[in-house]
This record gives structure tokens, sequence and C-alpha cells, in this order.
């Protein structure tokens, strides 16, 4: 019951085609010509022993041999050999009560049965030869799939040292630069180029950040890390209206922030000024858009699922630069405008009074 089974599963299962040689091997011509001559020679040496003529027949020999060993090709040409040397050997004769029919059953019985033989243990020969060349297709098509399965594997360890090599060799942001890049930024002193670069570079390692500040006619490029890809945008634009209008941070990471931004950035998030009351959670909506902030380049250890979340931080701690304008004073004429001042300060009477009352001098009375 097993044997049906896999050979139904066998005939329902669609497998390549596997050629078969119509002729048998040199061997088995060989092996049939040594056969006949052995048996042919054995009659021969042993002169009271008629081996031809031997029952069963020494002519099974070699069709039973061909036909297990190289099928059903190999099967018929042994009992057509072996039925050419039976009848060169001489034909019995016919008995005195035996008909024409029946001499000539009991003639070629032997033949045909030689025949029946080959057939039938050559076609069984057949299927397992076929079973083995399908066996061996695969094993060749397995062992070709695994080298080439190696050849990936070693390939891809050898990526991924290099990669390893490239993480540990990349300088990795330390807090305490990034703290310092905040403090810098917090100063009252500070160069708003140079911070944002600074922190910029500790928080997002070899990114390339934009500020933008926003006027009447869109976004103009305030600061950034990279010059050559900070451009104006209008308001038309999608990114604009996105940003600005709806308040949304949008990254290439997801599908719908990716479709709006059009390969314009990365990422983007709105640069929004809290009020003075509002909380971090609610305070967004109701707080005034000041800008955007940009993130125009970036490697795969920059873009993560968290992206929007660092550049919302980042945008908060920029809001206060965009939201307070600073009044840059030039002192370069302090020292003449400090003895201008001084000299007319000196005309007013009460101040010549003190200055005289210094002196000793008598102090003048305002008159009644």
């Amino acid at each position: 019951m097993g044997t049906l089974r896999q050979i139904l599963r066998d005939w329902r299962t669609p497998q390549s085609a596997v050629w078969l040689s119509v002729l048998p091997p040199v061997g088995a011509f060989a092996e049939l010509a040594i056969l006949i001559g052995a048996i042919h020679f054995a009659d021969q040496i042993i002169p009271g022993l008629d081996v031809l003529s031997l029952e069963p027949s020494p002519y099974w020999l070699p069709v039973l041999l061909l036909s297990l060993q190289y099928g059903t090709v190999a099967g018929l040409m042994a009992a057509g050999a072996a039925t050419f040397a039976f009848v060169m050997h001489g034909l019995p004769e016919q008995l005195i009560d035996e008909n024409h029919f029946s001499y000539l059953l009991r003639v070629w019985a032997l033949p045909i049965l030689w025949i029946a033989v080959a057939l039938i243990l050559g076609q069984f020969r057949l299927r397992q030869i076929e079973v083995k060349e399908q066996l061996t297709t695969r094993l060749d098509q397995s062992t070709r799939e695994a080298e080439a399965l190696a050849i990936y594997a070693r390939n891809l360890e050898r990526r991924c040292r290099q990669l390893e090599r490239q993480v540990t060799s990349r300088p990795v942001a330390e807090g305490a630069g990034v703290l310092d890049a905040i403090a810098a930024l917090s100063a009252p002193s500070c160069d708003l180029p140079h911070a944002f670069r600074s922190l910029c570079e500790a928080a997002f390692p070899g990114a390339a950040l934009s500020l933008y500040a926003l006027n009447a006619s869109g976004l103009e490029p305030l600061v950034a890390t990279d010059a050559t890809k900070a451009h104006r945008i209008e308001m038309t634009h999608g990114l604009f209206k996105a940003a600005i209008g709806e308040r949304r941070a949008l990254s290439v990471l997801d599908a719908a922030g990716e479709a709006v931004l059009a390969g314009e950035a990365l990422a983007v998030v709105p640069v929004i000024q809290l009020p003075p009351n509002a909380t971090v959670a609610g305070g967004g909506e109701s707080g005034r858009v000041l800008g955007v902030l940009k993130l125009d380049a970036a490697d795969g250890a920059v873009l993560s699922a968290g992206l929007k979340d660092r550049l919302t931080i980042v945008a908060r701690m920029l809001a206060p630069m965009l939201g307070e304008p600073r009044v840059v004073v030039d002192n370069t004429e302090r020292e003449s405008a400090s003895l201008r001042l001084t000299k007319g300060w000196r005309q007013f009477p009460w101040k010549v009074e003190q200055d005289e009352d210094s002196r000793g001098a008598p102090r003048p009375r305002a008159k009644t």
C-alpha cells in the first residue's frame, strides 16, 4: 500500500523529464557476447553433456541478466541473440502424434517466454533507472543550490564584517556633546549658525539639516549645515501646506509622508512656539508656527522609528530663537557718544552748583 501511494504521489507531482538512452551501453553488448560464447564454450569442452539442451535452457542467463541490469532494450537484444543461437543449434524433430500447431508451440515457447520476460523485467528496470536519474538530477540541483547558498553566505558574512567595521569606526555622539550644544544654544550671546551646526552634528552625526523661517511669501532658509541643499519653499508646495497649515511632522519612513515630501527632504517638522502656560503634549495646537526644521540627508543610522520625535525636540529648542528676534548692537562709537553725553550733562544749572560746592565756592541761591 505504501509503494502504491508513493507511485501515485510521484505521478501527481510534476517532475522534469528524464531523457534515457534508447540503446544500452557498450558494456551490455560485451556482456552478451561473453555469456553466449561461454555457453557454447561449455558445450564444446564437455562432450558427454549437451549443455544447449539442458532444462531450463542456459540461454535464460543472458536474458535475465541483461533485462535486470540494463532494461527492456538490452533484454530484447539478449532474447533475440538467444533465439538466434537456439535456432542455429537445430530445432527438435516433430513427434509422430504431434500436430503442426503443437510442434510450433513447443519449439517457439522458449523464445516467446524470453521476449515476455525481457519486456516485463526490462520495464521494471527502466522505471528504477528513471527514478535513479531523477534522484541524481535532484541531487545535482541541490548541490548547486547549496554551493550558491554557501557563496551567498560568505559574501553576506563579508558584508556584515564591513558594516561592523564601519559602525565601530564611526564617531559615536556622546551625551556630553549634545548637552554642550544645548547649553550653547540657550546662552544669551548665542551665535545661531554655530550653535545650530554644533547641535546637529552632536544629535545627528553625518546628517544635513536646515532651519527655515516663515514669512509672508513662504519659507526662507535661515541656517543650514549644507548650504547647497537649502532653498526657498513656496506656499503652494505640498510640504508647506502639510507642515505649516496642518502642523504635521513628515518622514519618508511612512508612505503618506513620503508622498508629501516627494524627494524634497527625508523628514520635516514644524517649529512651534508654545504658549507660556502650555504643556508639551497639548501646546502644539495653540502655539504659533515660526518655521520648519528639515532633514536633507542622512545615513541609515539616523533614519529610525523615532526620527520625528527627535527632530521635534530639536525644533522646540530652536523655537525661542525664531520667536524672539535679537537686536545686534554696534559698540564701535561707544566712547565718542559717552563724551558727548558727559559734556551735555555738565550744562545743567544744578550740576554746576554741585561742582562749585565740591570746590568750596559759594553756592548760588535761587531768587524768591
